[in-house]
């Protein structure tokens, strides 16, 4: 990877690369009444990942971060042969990750400041199985989230209120498990849209 800084410090950027390959790849399945580790054989999964943050000033700065993964069971095994899940996708791996956001911070005087802190976070397709059953996958969404309040004191204490989802978006985070093999599957959902004030102090 590399990382640095141009035009004057004002931008830094954070760049990675990586592959990983895996032999003996286990995965869960239910056999006899139980769930038990099988050998899936072998899969791979390279990627990318950016961090790059711009300021535009002494109150205001943007950021945004990108992923790609591409994890992939092989088409053989160890020893040639086809394997089952073939080109299939690892659960739980979306090829495209990303988030962006303002970082908004305004000096008040006597140590205090508001911030305004909008973000917005988006996952591709994934799949809650390693058998990519469609039954058992969510689309690609996004969520709104926002954190404002003010620091006193030069950050020692902070007040805040946050909402996350705030576009109340509707999303499931598991799905399948256990149920699955029972024609009763078990579906787990995202949070819906949640506010809350925080207080935090440090010493």
């Amino acid at each position: 990877g590399i990382k640095g800084s141009a035009f004057e410090n004002t931008f830094a950027y954070d760049l990675s690369a990586f592959y990983y390959n895996y032999t003996n790849f286990q995965s869960q399945v239910y056999q006899n009444g139980q769930y038990i580790a099988v050998n899936s054989g072998r899969a791979h999964s390279p990627g990318f990942e950016a961090s790059l943050q711009q300021s535009f000033g002494d109150s205001l700065s943007g950021f945004f971060n990108y992923s790609y993964l591409h994890a992939r069971f092989d088409d053989t095994d160890q020893n040639g042969n086809p394997q089952q899940y073939a080109g299939n996708h690892l659960r739980l791996a979306p090829d495209n990750s990303a988030s962006l956001g303002l970082l908004w911070n305004v000096p008040l005087g006597d140590g205090r400041a508001f911030y305004f802190r909008p973000s917005y976070t988006w996952h591709s397709r994934v799949y809650f199985e390693d058998d990519n059953n469609p039954a058992y996958a969510q689309a690609a969404y996004g969520l709104l989230n926002l954190r404002t309040g003010v620091s006193l004191e030069g950050g020692r204490w902070d007040l805040g209120v946050w909402g996350s989802n705030l576009a109340n978006r509707k999303y499931l985070i598991d799905g399948g498990n256990t149920g699955e093999n029972f024609g009763l599957p078990t579906f787990i959902p995202g949070a819906p849209r949640t506010f809350g004030i925080s207080v935090s102090g440090k010493f």
